[in-house]
């Protein structure tokens, strides 16, 4: 064989071991765990949580297949959940402004009918294995459970009634409680 003929095959090998290479990689990208949008919280009106913004496209929601008021996004390829990041718009702690913290769960009280005499209504957001909501994909989700809870039409948002006084009374953390807050961000931190 020739030295010509060497040069020709070795450079032959190289281009397909590269471009094997390319597709691997390639495949990689595409069967990888997806970031999260971010969940949104709000009142004025209905409680509305919305999963994801314009600039980060969201999920719809699934009910769990047990029947349960657990609600979790319908992401099969969604990053398996540790915490979640929360980020307020407004609210306050004690004097101050109610400051990003990261948990593993909170709980959102909703004043549902602006009147005193009735309880707000609680919403719980965790983290779960996706086993225990019907799925099998073997990863950590966010969930949300509570009373009266929507998957609106066509959209990636849950809401719980339609009232006109609703208002987000408080969101609950292990080490502080954030009052009136307008929204609340939760991202969730994938492991």
């Amino acid at each position: 064989m020739t030295n010509t003929q060497k040069l020709l095959l070795t450079g032959i090998a190289a281009a397909t071991l590269g471009a094997a290479g390319v597709f691997l990689a390639t495949i990689a990208l595409i069967t990888a765990d997806e970031d999260r949008p971010p969940i949104i919280v709000k009142g004025g009106g209905s409680l509305i949580i919305d999963s994801g913004t314009t600039g980060s496209p969201g999920k719809p929601w699934k009910k769990a297949a047990d029947g349960t008021e657990q609600y979790y996004p319908d992401h099969d390829r969604g990053k398996s959940v540790v915490a979640f990041q929360l980020y307020f718009v407004g609210g306050t702690v004690g004097q101050g402004p109610c400051l990003p913290t990261r948990v593993e769960n909170f709980t959102v009280k909703f004043d549902h009918d602006d009147d005193a005499s009735t309880p707000p209504k609680m919403y719980t957001f965790n983290i779960q294995p996706d086993s225990a909501l019907g799925s099998h994909k073997g990863k950590q989700v966010p969930v949300i459970s509570g009373p009266d809870l929507t998957s609106v039409s066509g959209t990636n948002s849950l809401t719980a009634g339609e009232h006109l006084k609703g208002t987000l009374t408080s969101v609950t953390v292990s080490s502080f409680q954030c009052d009136r807050p307008l929204q609340v961000w939760a991202e969730s931190v994938g492991q």
